[in-house]
C-alpha cells in the first residue's frame, strides 16, 4: 500500500494533537493551542524523519524517549516536577493504548489494505473516540474517589426516630442558621416521607436566607434531636443542628445528606 507524506503528516499531527490535549485535561494542566500545535508539528516531523535513518534499536529508543520528554515539555507550561511527570506519564500511557487499541482493531477487522484516505480517516476517528472516552472514563473514577473521601456514615434523630444516612462533607456548605447561628444541613424533600406523620403537625419550621451562585432564596429549615456522624471507631454527636429541606428531590445517588464544612476541622477528613 502506497502512503503519501501529506496523509502521513495529517495522521501523526493528529494522532499526536489529541494525545498531547487529553493528557493535558487528564492532568488539569493548561492547554494552550498553540504551543499544542507546534508540539505536535514536532512530533509529526521526528516521526517522518527517524524512518530514514538506520541506528541500532537500543539507540532509536533512547532517542525516541528523550524527544518525547522535549514533546510533552514544550506543550505547556509545567509549575512542579510531579505535574510535569505526571503528564508525560499519561501521555507515555494514551500512545500505548491508542497504537494498541487501533492495531487490534484493525487486525480484529482484518483492515490492512485499502484507500489510503479511507484509513487515515478511519484511524483519526477511532483515535479521537477511544480517547474522548479514556478522558471521561478517567475523570470520573478520579471524581468518584474525591467523592468518596468525602462520604462519612451518619445517624439523624427525628422525633426520636434514628434515620441512618450518608452524609456528604462539603468544604462550600457554610450555612448558618439565623436565628441560633447552628450549622445547617441539608437533605433532600424526599427524605422527609420517611419520618413519621408528627413531623409535618408538630415540627416548629422557619425560613432562612440561603444564597446561591444564581440567587438568594429562603430555606425552610428545622432542627433534629441530634446529628451523630461516625468517623472510623469514633462518634461526633451533635444536638444544635438545623437542617434544610431542600427543593430537589434526590440529592445524589452517594449520599443523603449535605453536611456542614465546620464539621471538617474535627478529624472527620
Amino acid at each position: 500500500m502506497t502512503v503519501y507524506i501529506e496523509y502521513a503528516f495529517i495522521d501523526n499531527f493528529t494522532i499526536d494533537f489529541l494525545l498531547l490535549k487529553t493528557a493535558a485535561k487528564i492532568t488539569g494542566s493548561k492547554i494552550k493551542i498553540f504551543r499544542l500545535i507546534f508540539s505536535s508539528t514536532l512530533g509529526t516531523l521526528f516521526a517522518l524523519i527517524m524512518p530514514l535513518i538506520k541506528i541500532p534499536l537500543f539507540y532509536s529508543l533512547l532517542i525516541k524517549a528523550a524527544f518525547s520528554f522535549l514533546l510533552v515539555f514544550s506543550s505547556t507550561e509545567f509549575k512542579t516536577k510531579k505535574g510535569f511527570f505526571l503528564f508525560y506519564l499519561s501521555f507515555f500511557l494514551l500512545t500505548f493504548l491508542v497504537g494498541g487499541a487501533v492495531s487490534g482493531v484493525f487486525s480484529l477487522l482484518d483492515i490492512e489494505n485499502g484507500k489510503t484516505d479511507v484509513l487515515l480517516f478511519s484511524v483519526i476517528v477511532f483515535a479521537y473516540v477511544f480517547l474522548k472516552f479514556s478522558c471521561y472514563l478517567i475523570k470520573t473514577v478520579v471524581s468518584k474517589k474525591k467523592t468518596c473521601s468525602f462520604l462519612v456514615d451518619c445517624e439523624i434523630s427525628v422525633f426520636n426516630k434514628i434515620y441512618k444516612v450518608k452524609g456528604f462533607l462539603d468544604s462550600g456548605n457554610n450555612l448558618k442558621d439565623s436565628f441560633d447561628n447552628s450549622p445547617v444541613i441539608i437533605i433532600s424533600k424526599d427524605f422527609t416521607y420517611k419520618f413519621p406523620p408528627e413531623f409535618l403537625f408538630n415540627t416548629n419550621f422557619k425560613y432562612i436566607n440561603c444564597i446561591t451562585p444564581l440567587k438568594k432564596e429562603k430555606l425552610l429549615v428545622f432542627k433534629a434531636d441530634f446529628l451523630k456522624i461516625l468517623s472510623g471507631e469514633k462518634e461526633h454527636i451533635y444536638k444544635n443542628v438545623s437542617v434544610g429541606i431542600s427543593k430537589n428531590k434526590v440529592l445524589s445517588e452517594d449520599f443523603d445528606v449535605i453536611l456542614n464544612n465546620s464539621f471538617m476541622g474535627e478529624g472527620l477528613c
